[in-house]
């Protein structure tokens, strides 16, 4: 019974307000550490497409393509820094609390971990040491003069207690926001080339497609049923003038077929005609040659 007293307690410590700001404390870590790896030579050189770091930009997810694709990206260049020693067992060491499907997002808590860790390990390859601070040294006369100080203050000389009165003009300081927010904005261009941009455009217009069906398949189906009764109008049109016009669609094809027919008779006549002018002259023009001969042999046997 005790126990579980205990531990409500160290539940509640864990799981209080301040874990929520606990990504943001990890992601600025996150970025001095890559610092101290000179990420800004040995990283962002590397690729056009690789945008440099800032201080939240693994903590939510913004643009799913585009983080997701630079974790893979430094989780691979930091494995690279840290060596490529081979482990029988790859998690001995890491105990994992979360799945790998929390990774596809490419920012949050697993994100975040699996990048510290890895910075860690690079920088402990390349013989990176934190050092403990040291506090200056301070005579024991500056010791004792800050007691006296201290003892002889006034709840007055408390900042603490004492009501603070700003003399900033509110109006400047507006002013002063709206001149420099602009600035303070951080903009990453997204490469054109990146498939993954391509593969979440394909993903956001297919939602907007999907949301568009449901109102434009009512007038898509009007048109159609509005097309199917104009040509079954049609196509009664068409049998009704078939029915009136056959009579006269047969008249023609009988006249049409009667002048192949006399074009057909016709088209031999000039041939009929010369063959029968050679007959006639084969006839007549040897009886008229003889006949000449015999006129001209004549008057030759009287002389």
């Amino acid at each position: 019974m005790e126990d579980t007293e205990n531990e409500k307690p160290q539940q509640e410590l864990v799981d209080g307000p301040g874990k929520l700001y606990e990504p943001y404390t990890k992601n600025e870590d996150l970025v001095d550490k890559l610092k101290l790896l000179n990420y800004e030579e040995g990283f962002l050189k590397m690729n056009t497409a690789f945008k440099p770091v800032h201080r939240h930009y693994f903590v939510n997810s913004t643009n799913v393509g585009e983080q997701y694709f630079m974790f893979t990206s430094l989780a691979a260049w930091l494995i690279r820094i840290a060596g490529n020693e081979a482990y029988e067992m790859p998690q001995e060491d890491v105990s994992v609390e979360f799945s790998a499907n929390k990774l596809k997002s490419g920012a949050g808590e697993a994100v975040l971990f699996v990048l510290d860790t890895l910075a860690d390990a690079a920088l402990i390859h390349v013989n990176f040491h934190w050092e403990k601070m040291i506090p200056p040294e301070r005579e024991e006369d500056d010791i004792a003069v800050d007691q006296d100080e201290d003892d002889n203050s006034s709840s007055e000389d408390n900042p603490k207690q004492a009501i603070l009165h700003s003399d900033i003009d509110a109006q400047a300081w507006r002013k002063e926001v709206e001149r420099v927010t602009p600035f303070l904005k951080i903009v990453i261009r997204q490469d054109a080339k990146d498939w993954r941009m391509h593969l979440e455009q394909m993903t956001n217009l297919q939602q907007k497609i999907t949301e568009l069906i449901g109102s434009v398949t009512p007038k898509l189906e009007l048109v159609t049923n509005e097309v199917e009764k104009s040509l079954e109008r049609i196509e009664s049109r068409e049998r009704t003038l078939n029915q009136q016009l056959s009579v006269w669609l047969s008249r023609y094809k009988e006249a049409k077929d009667a002048r192949a027919e006399v074009r057909e008779r016709y088209k031999w006549v000039p041939l009929n005609i010369f063959s029968t002018f050679l007959v006639m002259f084969f006839r007549f023009g040897h009886a008229f040659i003889s006949w000449n001969n015999r006129k001209c042999i004549a008057p030759l046997s009287h002389r």
